[in-house]
């Protein structure tokens, strides 16, 4: 009987195991694969050879290209704009007016603070079950760059309960981190004023 009774209960736990990772990666999908736009506050980490910097900013994305990232802190960058719209990006600060650069100026890595470039390439590369939940209740997944971006990787932390960003990690190839954009306030689909990405 109680061999019985074991047999049921391992098996209860098999499913139970398989219909959580099920429910993870469709939860993620559901809310990720055909994301409309975002907008975050976000504390965003440099690290450098010599010195790490961080800096509080404000992003927003809409589908398919535009983007706008605004620094609030430190004091002596805040205000600093980049729009991202059709292959340009603008940019002005206290010191200079807007100015323009193309894409191929900016060598394509910009983005590694976007976090719908990471989900592009995630879902771009068929991976749409490899978001793992880990002994801590957050969801986890790692992309690879690609193009020049080979030199590197990405994680994304994803809160378990929520499904809302908690970091996107950049390690270089030597695993280390150089960049991480840690979200203090992230919203998914919010309808995005138009003049926000035409400054």
């Amino acid at each position: 009987m109680n061999k019985s009774i074991s047999v049921v209960l391992t098996v209860i736990l098999m499913i139970t195991v398989t219909s959580c990772k099920k429910d993870v990666n469709s939860e993620i999908n559901k809310r990720y694969m055909n994301m409309e736009s975002y907008s975050a506050r976000a504390d965003i980490t440099v690290t450098g050879n010599k010195s790490t910097e961080t800096y509080e900013v404000y992003q927003a994305w809409r589908n398919p290209t535009d983007y706008r990232l605004e620094i609030l802190s430190p004091e002596n960058m805040k205000g600093t704009v980049y729009i991202f719209k059709d292959g340009i990006m603008k940019y002005k600060s206290r010191d200079f007016k807007s100015n323009e650069l193309s894409k191929s100026q900016l060598n394509g890595e910009y983005d590694f603070a976007d976090i719908a470039d990471f989900f592009k390439r995630v879902y771009e590369s068929g991976n749409t079950s490899g978001f793992v939940e880990n002994s801590e209740g957050k969801i986890v997944v790692t992309a690879k760059g690609n193009g020049k971006k080979d030199r590197f990787s990405q994680t994304l932390v994803i809160d378990g309960k929520l499904y809302t960003p908690e970091s996107l990690t950049t390690f270089n190839i030597k695993g280390d981190q150089v960049l991480r954009v840690s979200y203090t306030d992230f919203k998914l689909n919010p309808v995005l004023d138009e003049k926000m990405f035409a400054e």
